[in-house]
């Protein structure tokens, strides 16, 4: 529909409209006028199509950050629109990242203007009913006609000397602006104000500063009897049967179904030692490409929640844990049992203890802003049950050795390293006869142990978390107390580990 446009005095609306270009702007004159078409397309599809955009813009202009009621582009792209959603990220809704990236590097002092022409009887921001979807966006270009786009098409071409009666808003350069440094890979453009006379008056306000003590859940190595039971029924009856027996191994029903007293069993062969939970006690370990705590600042509002704020102060990434475990075979050969990673993530295995939080007040140039400060210092270790147990190779502590061996890293790098280390090696299991698949089973756990060397590969710069031996007669369950069994964890130091024999 062909919009109505009522006669105004030439001089006053070129003052309006019609402003020279910033001779700071590096691009030529066409290039500009290509750039601002692009974002004068897109921005029109924005307004068209959403009522919080118009809301936002209106809301901005309303602030004369400049004396005028200018939205000047580089100060309000990364504020919120909507809860989530900042300015840009609506334009995006409608274009590239490459071609918005590359409107904001031609045109750094871009500009949207919102016209207050009530005193001449035209569209005026502060009566803007923002409700309406029928606007249209133009932009400075110098000419006796001007462009009208309206969501993202053109609909008129419009002389200069003609003042819109409806809502309508600007594309232009901000002359009341201007570059300090230009942009680099690692700093973006810095401004000023061209004049002093644009520049509001503020006062001064002092940052306040608090700290934010989030809640730290470290977990433990007690759980729940009923669901430990449905999860190892084996290991329950093992620990009703011989209790903290130092003298009896648990693992002996499990493996073999051995109650006390009985000599003669059977082992089972889909019993498989698995890591049910791991603790990562140590910070040293993490690396450049490792998940780590930074800071971050959150604009107009603060974080919703305590979890919002812990998924922006945590980097992508997980942490990979290798638990490598080896064991020695009848021939003296290294039998590997596990060597599959455990993925985390930063927030699964620590707790952030507390947070430093600056609290920027608004002024006219700038938006009220949070900004968090984590260490890593601050981080605390917490047990993280795996979401499904981490299964290693079948064992036989018949036909090898009755101890195995499990060394820990947090795996970096990509190149191999080959690492040799001495092992224990231990025979504390013999059959006689022959009833079943197995005779008389004599568990001797005491008998001598012999040192075995085994060679293996790592990704060079992995961290060394140190290593544990794992013994037949090791405990499973330690102690049961108001519902809830102390499962035993293994500990290299520097981290902690809970195994369970399940079938």
């Amino acid at each position: 529909m062909k919009k109505i446009f009522q006669l105004a005095f030439s001089a006053i609306v070129l003052l309006v409209a019609c402003n020279k270009e910033n001779p700071t702007v590096s691009s030529t004159e066409n290039d500009s006028i290509e750039v601002k078409t692009e974002f004068v397309k897109i921005l029109s599809k924005a307004v068209s199509n959403s009522e919080d955009v118009r809301a936002f813009i209106k809301s901005q202009a309303l602030q004369k950050f400049d004396k005028d009621y200018d939205v000047f582009y580089p100060f309000v792209k990364d504020l919120e629109v909507a809860e989530g959603v900042t300015f840009r990220q609506c334009l995006l809704a409608y274009t590239t990242e490459s071609t918005l990236s590359r409107i904001e590097d031609k045109l750094p002092l871009l500009n949207i203007s919102v016209p207050a022409w009530e005193w001449l009887g035209g569209f005026d921001v502060n009566s803007w009913d923002t409700s309406d979807s029928d606007i249209v966006v133009g932009y400075e270009d110098g000419k006796s006609t001007h462009s009208i786009y309206q969501d993202g098409e053109l609909v008129d071409e419009v002389e200069s000397d003609l003042l819109p009666t409806f809502p309508t808003i600007i594309v232009k350069n901000n002359e009341r602006m201007k570059l300090v440094s230009p942009a680099t890979k690692a700093e973006a453009y810095t401004y000023d104000f061209s004049d002093d006379a644009f520049r509001p008056t503020n006062t001064k306000v002092t940052p306040t500063v608090s700290y934010v003590y989030l809640t730290t859940t470290p977990g433990s190595n007690y759980v729940d009897t009923a669901s430990f039971a449905s999860l190892c029924p084996e290991a329950v009856t093992a620990w009703n049967e011989y209790g903290d027996d130092t003298y009896s191994a648990q693992r002996s029903y499990i493996y073999f179904g051995l109650r006390k007293g009985e000599t003669i069993g059977v082992l089972n062969p889909k019993i498989r030692e698995s890591v049910l939970a791991i603790r990562l006690n140590t910070t040293t370990c993490i690396d450049d490409d490792d998940p780590t705590v930074s800071s971050v600042t959150k604009k107009n509002s603060d974080y919703s929640s305590e979890s919002a704020l812990l998924d922006a102060l945590w980097s992508d990434g997980q942490f990979e844990i290798k638990l490598y475990a080896t064991t020695i075979d009848s021939t003296g050969s290294m039998k590997v049992l596990n060597e599959n990673v455990i993925p985390v993530s930063g927030q699964e295995i620590f707790d952030l203890s507390v947070v430093k939080r600056t609290f920027y007040h608004k002024t006219t140039v700038s938006a009220r802003k949070y900004v968090y400060k984590p260490s890593v210092d601050d981080l605390q270790p917490k047990w993280y049950y795996l979401p499904t147990p981490l299964k290693f190779n079948s064992w036989n502590p018949v036909k090898e050795s009755t101890i195995f061996n499990i060394h820990a890293y947090e795996v970096d790098g990509t190149t191999e390293k080959t690492v040799t280390e001495t092992i224990k090696k231990q025979n504390g299991i013999t059959i006689t006869g022959n009833v079943g698949s197995y005779g008389t089973i004599n568990i001797n756990t005491g008998s001598k142990t012999d040192d075995s060397t085994i060679t293996y590969t790592i990704k060079e710069g992995s961290d060394d978390l140190g290593s544990y031996e794992v013994h037949f007669d090791d405990y499973v369950i330690r102690s049961e107390s108001n519902g809830q069994y102390e499962l035993a964890y293994y500990s290299t130091a520097q981290l902690d580990f809970i195994l369970v024999p399940l079938k």
